[in-house]
């Protein structure tokens, strides 16, 4: 995935990143969508180097100098702000897929970002984006598009902690990674929690202990099945996304 040329521009736009597949022997580009044809998209990942990098390493921080364009290809990574005088509050995660930390246009990050499990990164170098922009400049729009996904889910995340019961955020918590695939498991009625009850309860605005509780709730009114701690059976979707909604919730 690299530098455009004319005919790049004649592939039909449908044709993503996504759902191209490597040729034997070729290494697979990031897992995200563009909109730049088959051969433009391939030419584009081909800038990218892949990072390994373990749970617990911080990739970037609030408002720090990001040394080029990061999406995650595989793992989980959390996302914090904070204001002068309090503590770290987690806002949201990266999904496989998204840009790290919502990368703005400046090249700063609006946030710290932590891996939460072991991860892989796709990272390009400004100066290789700046070369592949010069002749394929509708780049730009995809990658604001990637960013304002992951601000967006940031903003709803915002949302459901201010205005939601501890169950009606526990439901749309495990809907959320349901949706994303954090962890994906074969059977999409399943969940995998790559992190503990503690970084839930952070990410909700919860205790540990009203974590606990609601998830035996949820269990107790057949919403949910817990096969583990890590694992869990969605075993009544439509009442949890109801739940999530707010539709009929007597209080957390």
């Amino acid at each position: 995935m690299g530098l455009g040329s004319s005919e790049d521009r004649s592939e039909p736009a449908e044709e993503t990143a996504a759902e191209r597949r490597p040729a034997a022997g070729e290494s697979e580009g990031p897992r995200f969508s563009l909109r730049l044809g088959e051969s433009g998209a391939a030419r584009f990942g081909a800038l990218f180097q892949g990072q390994q990098v373990p749970a617990g390493c911080t990739l970037a921080r609030e408002g720090g100098v990001l040394s080029g364009l990061m999406i995650l290809d595989r793992g989980l990574v959390s996302l914090y702000q904070s204001k002068p005088g309090q503590d770290e509050q987690m806002v949201g995660w990266c999904f496989p897929g998204d840009l790290l930390a919502g990368t703005t246009v400046e090249g700063r990050s609006p946030v710290t970002a932590r891996t939460l499990v072991p991860s892989t990164l796709r990272v390009m170098p400004w100066e290789a984006l700046d070369r592949f922009a010069q002749e394929r400049p509708e780049v730009h729009r995809c990658l604001l598009d990637l960013a304002e996904r992951s601000m967006a889910r940031m903003r709803a995340h915002l949302l459901v902690v201010l205005a939601k019961s501890k169950l009606e955020r526990l439901a749309a918590f495990l809907l959320e990674v349901r949706q994303h695939g954090a962890a994906p498991v074969p059977d999409t009625a399943r969940v995998e929690l790559a992190m503990d009850r503690e970084v839930i309860a952070q990410y909700l605005g919860l205790t540990v202990e009203s974590v606990s509780r609601a998830f035996t709730a949820l269990k107790d009114r057949g919403l949910i099945e817990m096969e583990d701690p890590r694992h869990i059976l969605l075993s009544n979707l439509a009442g949890l996304t109801a739940l999530a909604r707010g539709d009929g919730e007597p209080g957390g």
